[in-house]
């Protein structure tokens, strides 16, 4: 049985629908990150979830129990979820040891076991010296543990994080996705984790949920969402790398077709149903490197180069379609420069379903 499920799930404000249809399960102890830009969703998605606001239209189960209908409606503080804010959300005048044990206190729990929970909690985050500072005293990083050990030790089965890495800096989030993917582990509990940031997305999680227009547009592990975007908006928003349009040369087999891309010949991945015809397709930088001599290629004009280290992200604008625009990684000793013509070639890409 899901751990949560939501079927039909749906939010208006007025005439915008901020969350419609939203269907799916996160089984007890999976990690499903909700990816999307500002507004489309997300974070109204994670409210109906933890009970701030009402839904309009659909369901929503925890552990079989009904949390949310139409009709019906279980107030947040009983819905026994731990949530971890952007902002923290502790208690400024209390130590961190009584904002981590506040929610036992409140259930009643002895001092004693409390007291026991809360260090060990603390150990966890990697707080154990810090349990008498208040809030007011640490790090942000240091302040997002707080909340997370606070998850921790009321032993909840599904925790929400909305967007808790977002005000920290690079370092720092680093540090925290080591805490974040250390709790998943130790807590058991399922993960909805609400972010823009795509990286984050696909190093913590199971799977990725990608919202567009209140609407989930996919929903599947990583790397299905890298390689085999469902929709025109997925793999858009979703890596770098470019849309461009080609021509199918004959309907796919086993998972590859044969299609004309600027007048280069290539066997690029598919759906089983692949019909021969115009189509898209996503090219992702490792799909793409310069031609050989006498190797099919199609001409681009490099835009910009960016040097990253050990490597160079290189963008491109193709000579026979300049309103598009691809990505291609090279050594970072290569030499290439704005406004130089080079001849590419194709060594893979992902035909977007239509419709």
């Amino acid at each position: 049985m899901a751990g949560l499920s939501l079927a039909g799930l749906g939010k208006r404000y007025g005439a915008h629908p901020a969350v419609e249809n939203a269907t799916f399960e996160l089984a007890t102890g999976e990690f499903l990150a909700v990816l999307g830009a500002s507004g489309c969703g997300k974070t109204t998605l994670l409210r109906l979830i933890a009970g701030f606001e009402r839904a309009d239209s659909g369901t929503i189960h925890l552990g079989g129990t009904l949390l949310s209908s139409p009709a019906h409606h279980i107030p947040a503080e009983r819905r026994g979820i731990g949530i971890v804010f952007q902002n923290y959300a502790l208690w400024p005048h209390m130590s961190v040891a009584r904002n981590v044990g506040y929610p036992l206190e409140v259930r009643g729990m002895g001092r004693s076991e409390r007291d026991r929970r809360v260090a060990a909690a603390l150990e966890s985050v990697g707080l154990a010296g810090f349990a008498e500072r208040r809030p007011a005293e640490l790090s942000g990083g240091q302040r997002q543990r707080v909340a997370l050990a606070r998850c921790l030790v009321m032993g909840t089965k599904l925790v929400l994080l909305d967007e808790p890495l977002a005000s920290l800096d690079l370092h720092l989030r680093a540090s925290l996705q080591d805490a974040i993917a250390d709790l998943h582990r130790k807590s058991g509990a399922a993960l909805l984790y609400i972010t823009h940031d795509q990286a984050e997305a696909m190093a913590l999680a199971d799977r990725v949920a990608v919202m567009d227009a209140g609407r989930i547009a996919q929903i599947a592990p990583p790397a299905v969402i890298y390689r085999e975007p469902a929709t025109e908006m997925v793999a858009r928003f979703v890596g770098r790398g470019g849309i461009v349009p080609v021509q199918v040369t004959r309907a796919g087999e086993k998972g590859r077709a044969p299609v004309d891309l600027f007048g280069c010949p290539a066997v690029v991945r598919c759906r089983a149903d692949q019909p021969a015809g115009a189509a898209l397709l996503c090219v992702r930088p490792e799909d793409l490197r310069l031609a050989a001599r006498g190797e099919p290629s199609f001409e681009a004009v490099v835009k910009r180069t960016h040097y990253q280290g050990g490597s160079v992200a290189v963008e491109l604008v193709p000579t026979a379609r300049p309103g598009a625009l691809l990505a291609m990684t090279l050594p970072g000793h290569s030499v290439l420069a704005a406004g130089q013509r080079v001849a590419l070639s194709i060594t893979d890409g992902w035909i977007v379903p239509a419709g």
